[in-house]
């Protein structure tokens, strides 16, 4: 027997507090936190992405131990979060994070996916190459990760953000709070908020399965497309069909399966 060091992934919790009420707490990675919990919020639709930072007029407080963030309007005073307290509902980090057991009334309250444009194969497939390279994952294996890319160029060319957490939601919950923090979402326009232009796009790739929870948290954020190396679920190829985002699963090489809306997959 011979003793060596290993990395190891480290599992923290955060409460994430909303206008006075806990809404959630998460099992993450301890790290960008801010925008982990802004993502989440996103996700849930209790924060339009839509709305700039400054539209949204929000402002948040992380407390002294990293466990607690409370989110409320600016002009409100966020107060000072409990250390380590909070009785949201604990969220795993494997586990879906949108709360809404009523999966019709979730299509409901999505904004429709709207873009004209295509992505060449080789993007969509390039980009979901670029989930190997995560580092969380190579030194401990214990992670996943996301990139948000625009729909133009190949390779890293146009990435925007890349993430990684324990748990796959959180990863997307973080690249989607970079996004809104950056100004940058919705994640698509159409033709016409462009003129003369085809309009711009933002391809989500996530590392892990495609569930209903991951296709929920793509549309409201406005991705036209989502790809990942994994598989989706059944619900999860309904529901964007019915969003008209694109689905793509097993994008490994030069190979990929299309579940929907494949016209914009040039």
């Amino acid at each position: 027997m011979e003793n060596t060091l290993d990395a190891v992934a480290v599992e923290h919790y955060l409460t994430i507090e909303f206008r006075g009420e806990p809404v959630a707490t998460l099992a993450c990675t301890p790290s960008r936190l801010e925008e982990l919990a802004l993502g989440h919020l996103i996700g849930q639709g209790m924060v339009p992405a839509a709305a700039s930072p400054n539209a949204a007029a929000l402002s948040w407080r992380l407390s002294v131990d990293r466990r607690v963030i409370r989110v409320a309007p600016a002009g409100g005073e966020p107060g000072r979060p409990g250390e380590g307290a909070g009785t949201g509902g604990l969220v795993p980090s494997g586990c879906g994070a949108v709360q809404a057991m009523d999966r019709d009334d979730a299509v409901a309250r999505m904004p429709a996916v709207s873009w004209d444009g295509t992505v060449p194969a080789s993007r969509i497939a390039g980009l979901a190459a670029l989930l190997e390279e995560a580092s969380l994952f190579r030194r401990t294996g214990a992670a996943h990760s996301a990139v948000a890319a625009v729909a133009e160029g190949s390779g890293p060319e146009g990435v925007l953000v890349t993430r990684e957490d324990i748990g796959r939601h959180n990863a997307v919950d973080k690249v989607v709070g970079h996004l809104w923090l950056a100004g940058l979402l919705p994640a698509q326009t159409t033709r016409a908020a462009v003129p003369g232009g085809r309009g711009h796009a933002r391809i989500l790739s996530t590392s892990g399965r495609i569930s209903s929870d991951i296709v929920i948290k793509a549309a409201r954020a406005g991705f036209p497309l989502v790809v990942s190396r994994g598989a989706p679920t059944v619900m999860a190829v309904r529901l964007a069909a019915a969003a008209g985002l694109t689905l793509a699963g097993f994008a490994r090489g030069r190979r990929m399966n299309v579940y929907t809306h494949p016209g914009r997959v040039g």
